[in-house]
């Protein structure tokens, strides 16, 4: 018998089809502060600006900035009583580290002039830190952690600005079946909460798509850079694609090390594969590897092409998918702002009762666990000379 999450799984994937991731604050429940009093209003970031997946949470602090640079040079804030405000950005490293992260949350709560949090970036850091956001009330977004359970505490201050793994790795197994040409996969995720809700995500939405799990093999991340003995043995399954559930760094060394052993089949990561890093790891074996991203730094769209346009001028590279989700969580904030918050439980109702905002990500309306109901179209990525290019073929319903 499937699921209830397994049905609920399949019907977010045939919806990225048809388009195309402690301690109480302070001692008390008092969820008081944050307001807007002043000409400045506060806002934080938190990520991994060191560590494995540093590179995240570089992007994401650097979009961010970019948002928050170009609204104050506009005038700050267009309406409402924050009219003219401007916004300041603090940035504060987790590491992707649970326990830090909690930490960090804490630090942020018991400093009422912090209006807002944007991230973090880890699925297993965003869990941590969800119960003390919603001790204290501070609004959290984040803008790039993907497992399903974090906006399923019940929290109404907690929001996501990007599909769920659910959604995403639902497109994962699309790309390998109707791209790829796969009717057999195998899986190779990291024991992580982020690669665990892809990897669960994958088996839900594998029936419903045509493919076959002929093997799998999970690792602790962190664990081992070899990870020849496993892919040696998912050989022996003779798949027709290989699906990497994993962050950036680890995809990047278990896709060079797959062509090691020989295991010359298509490749499929998830969202936030697209990075230099990744290329740089993977070298060579890269090329012709997929995978569905949320933002395509090649789109003609006007809003995009300015936004990578700001970005190159202001930090002489390219942006990354997770530098765009943070700049759009920027905007979801400025929208609240925008609409008359002033405090902290003002900026979630806000969003919660807001349709349609847009941002560079799309126009976002949350559903009622926070998760955004209009992302599902996701843009197929693939490795040509060297690059991320859009794949001539994408995903169809």
């Amino acid at each position: 018998m499937r699921t209830i999450r397994a049905r609920r799984v399949a019907a977010l994937g045939s919806a990225v089809l048809a388009g195309a991731v402690l301690a109480a604050c302070g001692g008390s429940d008092d969820s008081g502060g944050g307001g807007s009093d002043g000409d400045t209003i506060k806002i934080a970031m938190t990520g991994p600006l060191t560590g494995d997946s540093g590179q995240w949470g570089k992007d994401q602090i650097d979009g961010m900035q970019l948002a928050v640079d170009q609204i104050n040079d506009a005038g700050g804030i267009t309406e409402g009583p924050n009219k003219g405000k401007k916004l300041s950005l603090d940035s504060f490293d987790d590491a992707g580290d649970p326990n830090q992260g909690a930490s960090v949350a804490q630090q942020l709560c018991d400093d009422t002039s912090v209006m807002a949090v944007l991230g973090p970036v880890n699925s297993s850091v965003a869990l941590a830190v969800g119960p003390v956001y919603n001790r204290c009330g501070l609004t959290e977004v984040t803008s790039y952690a993907s497992n399903p359970d974090i906006t399923l505490k019940g929290y109404k201050n907690v929001f996501r600005s990007i599909p769920n793994d659910d959604q995403l790795s639902a497109a994962d197994v699309a790309a390998a079946v109707q791209i790829a040409g796969a009717k057999t996969i195998a899986v190779v995720w990291s024991n992580d909460a982020y690669g665990q809700g892809l990897w669960e995500g994958v088996q839900a939405s594998a029936p419903d798509l045509g493919a076959t799990i002929v093997g799998d093999a999970s690792f602790t991340k962190g664990s081992t850079k070899d990870f020849s003995s496993i892919l040696t043995n998912l050989q022996g399954k003779n798949p027709d694609a290989l699906l990497l559930m994993a962050d950036y760094s680890d995809v990047g060394l278990m896709t060079q090390q797959a062509r090691q052993v020989g295991l010359d089949v298509p490749i499929v990561a998830p969202t936030g594969t697209s990075t230099p890093e990744f290329l740089d790891l993977a070298g060579e074996a890269a090329e012709g590897m997929l995978t569905p991203v949320l933002f395509d730094p090649s789109s003609q769209d006007p809003e995009v092409a300015q936004f990578v346009k700001d970005f190159q001028a202001k930090f002489n590279r390219d942006p990354g998918e997770s530098s765009a989700t943070g700049y759009g969580s920027v905007q979801l904030i400025e929208y609240a702002l925008s609409q008359g918050a002033t405090t902290r439980e003002d900026v979630a109702k806000e969003l919660s009762a807001a349709k349609q905002m847009p941002t560079i990500l799309g126009d976002i309306t949350f559903d009622e666990h926070g998760d955004p109901t209009s992302l599902t179209s996701l843009v197929v990525l693939t490795v040509k000379d060297g690059k991320f290019v859009a794949n001539d073929k994408q995903l169809q319903s």
